[in-house]
């Protein structure tokens, strides 16, 4: 489908392992997302929205979406029960609304088709269904004439208008359009269009100005892709993922960008290159983006674009950007985490550069006091980790060159956590068959601005 492909460009990393190498007194913290069940599967965060009941996600589990608390400790909990949300939006009613779903059985077969609810303090209400399934909008935002407007890629791309119940359809200029994220601001609806390269402006009832972007790359659909949009007091803003720049339109139609700098990579190899995603006006209107490209989180301030790497070994992919009183949160498409920014503390590693975790506490992480019943009913095993400042923990139980169990935690300050060991398909099959295993386990706690440190003690499982 149409809409599966250009959402696709939305959601792909188009560049290598890279992240700029940068400096300035922000911290960026990693905050893995937990089972709620044994029987969930975490997957990545797709969505982040701060409204009236606070910080929402939604593509994490697979209910629509999940609340999260940041303080005093950070916890997501159980949202709504049905298909999952593509965005969150505030509604006519000023409430947090979300584009979800709902599957029928026509003719055998499960059809799914949109829909918007609206977050109530017992979960969520179904407002409106979309008559057809071909209608697949994937963001939405409530219009100054009190209307819903939602860009449809399904529907030759043009944008539709809900109102009550009335829905509507407003086409776009361009012959061939791919309109995405939308936003309202000085009394329009203003919209990417990543297709034609340009960012089109819908003033109630229906009249359409499209304002061409300037530069041109060749790319998957062309030019600079123009992919995530947000309002500040005296522009709209947006980021060209193909592009390696962010911008600025005012509401007279002037167009200004800022190309983000080609600064050697925090991952080795520094191959990537800038491919910006979504962006939020932050604190001190500072405005902040996700940048995948870079595995980083970018920020403008005062004409002067500035890259922070996003602390960890492995590739997050950032995506949705959302500001959160004086922080920033962000969503990873490649892990089942959270990340947060704050922009007035420094980076982990000014704050405890020499703080070392002894092979003692590390070994205290590997004791195992189960029995294989146990760990076959469960899928594995939860032990407490311990560091003495932030840092991650990488548990892995080997049986000679077979990975049996694995798991991982990253801590964003000194304390424990539970970590979660998860059983491999061979650690499975091995246990079925084994009246005992000798396992070796293998813990390696890394801190900021240290050398990992690694332990490795033996132990017996027996099925009695």
């Amino acid at each position: 489908m149409r809409s599966a492909r250009i959402a696709a460009c939305l959601l792909v990393v188009m560049s290598g392992l890279s992240a700029p190498a940068t400096a300035g007194a922000v911290r960026i913290s990693q905050h893995p997302i937990a089972k709620l069940e044994a029987a969930e599967v975490v997957t990545p965060a797709n969505t982040i929205f701060n409204g009236p009941q606070g910080l929402l996600v939604a593509g994490v589990r697979k209910t629509a979406y999940q609340t999260v608390t940041t303080s005093p400790s950070f916890a997501v909990n159980a949202g709504a029960g049905v298909n999952a949300a593509r965005d969150f939006f505030l509604g006519p009613d000023r409430q947090t609304w979300f584009i979800g779903g709902v599957s029928k059985l026509e003719a055998g077969t499960s059809v799914i088709y949109s829909t918007l609810n609206e977050v109530t303090p017992g979960g969520a209400v179904v407002r409106f269904t979309f008559p057809t399934p071909a209608s697949q909008p994937l963001f939405a935002a409530t219009g100054p004439d009190g209307a819903i407007w939602l860009p449809d890629l399904e529907n030759e791309g043009a944008v539709q208008r809900l109102s009550g119940q009335s829905l509507s359809t407003v086409a776009m200029r361009s012959g061939s359009a791919a309109p995405a994220q939308i936003v309202q601001a000085f009394g329009s609806l203003w919209t990417t269009d990543f297709l034609t390269s340009s960012i089109a402006r819908i003033t109630p009832p229906s009249e359409v100005t499209e304002v061409p972007l300037p530069g041109l790359r060749e790319g998957i659909f062309g030019f600079t892709e123009p992919a995530g949009i947000t309002a500040a007091p005296d522009a709209v803003w947006f980021t060209e993922q193909n592009g390696d720049a962010i911008g600025r339109i005012t509401p007279t139609g002037e167009v200004q960008t800022f190309t983000i700098p080609a600064t050697a990579g925090a991952l080795p190899g520094g191959v990537g290159y800038p491919s910006p995603r979504d962006i939020t006006v932050g604190p001190e209107d500072a405005i902040w983006f996700t940048d995948p490209g870079t595995n980083s989180i970018g920020r403008w301030l005062n004409g002067q674009i500035t890259e922070f790497p996003i602390p960890g070994p492995n590739l997050v992919v950032p995506e949705a950007i959302v500001t959160a009183g004086s922080e920033l949160w962000f969503t990873e498409g490649a892990s089942a985490t959270l990340g947060s920014v704050n922009p007035a503390l420094p980076p982990f590693e000014e704050v405890a550069p020499t703080a070392k975790v002894s092979t003692g506490e590390v070994a205290r992480m590997l004791g195992v006091h189960t029995r294989i019943s146990t760990l076959l009913s469960h899928k594995g095993y939860t032990t407490i980790v311990s560091l003495p400042a932030p840092g991650r923990v990488l548990v892995k139980w080997s049986v000679k060159h077979s990975t049996v169990a694995s798991g991982h935690v990253s801590l964003g300050a000194a304390g424990t956590a539970k970590l979660r060991i998860v059983l491999t398909k061979t650690g499975t099959a091995l246990l079925r068959k084994a009246k005992a295993l000798n396992i070796a386990a293998t813990a390696t706690a890394t801190l900021a601005g240290a050398e990992p440190v690694s332990v490795t003690r033996r132990f017996v499982v027996r099925r009695h």
